[in-house]
């Protein structure tokens, strides 16, 4: 209870407690990673529809995105794709270029989520308009605690571990996680799943 606690006090207690919270969050995706990397690590794989489950992920962020001011759609080239995939895994991975989408790209800004078909597969494309990600760090982006030297526009906290989790859930799934900077501007990634999943 921080009713009796001065000002001075009560701004004491909310940074321990922000810093509990990010220690809590570093650990659990620590213990994610080592799991991804030992051998028990196996996926939960069911047939559904990717762009189903993309388009209901989409709305989850638009308070997010509305309150940086950031324009937030969902584009698809299809009705259904549908694949064997691991629904909490891959709804990670969505979930993680989405709010990494959000968290770099500053007010006025646009962040755009589409699905297209590609060869023997779907690929999914999260574009945003933030800084874009510097050359001479593109090397270490999927790699633990790859942080860039870019600063999220919100202030929001990240332990470099997000892009890390991706990858290796993306290989799991036996498809690939790339990234590029666009010519006018900003960051697309770019996550490609093959079809024939069994």
């Amino acid at each position: 209870d921080t009713r009796n606690l001065s000002d001075s006090q009560r701004e004491i207690v909310d940074c321990i407690e922000e810093a509990g919270k990010s220690v809590v969050t570093l650990l659990n995706e620590l213990l994610d990673l080592s799991s991804l990397d030992s051998g028990n690590f196996s996926l939960n794989k069911e047939t559904l529809d990717l762009c189903e489950l993309v388009r209901n992920l989409v709305p989850l962020f638009m308070g997010e995105a509305e309150r940086k001011n950031i324009r937030l759609k969902f584009d698809s080239q299809q009705e259904a794709v549908e694949m064997s995939l691991d629904r909490q895994q891959v709804r990670r991975v969505v979930d993680n270029l989405i709010s990494n989408g959000i968290k770099f790209t500053p007010s006025g800004g646009a962040v755009t989520v589409r699905i297209k078909s590609c060869h023997r597969g779907a690929l999914l494309e999260v574009d945003d308009t933030g800084p874009g990600i510097p050359d001479h760090e593109a090397s270490s982006l999927f790699k633990e605690f790859g942080k860039t030297s870019n600063v999220p526009t919100g202030g929001e906290k990240s332990t470099g571990l997000g892009l890390s989790i991706c990858h290796r859930i993306v290989e799991a799934h036996e498809g690939s996680i790339t990234f590029t900077n666009l010519p006018e501007g900003g960051t697309r990634f770019s996550v490609t799943l093959p079809v024939t999943q069994k």
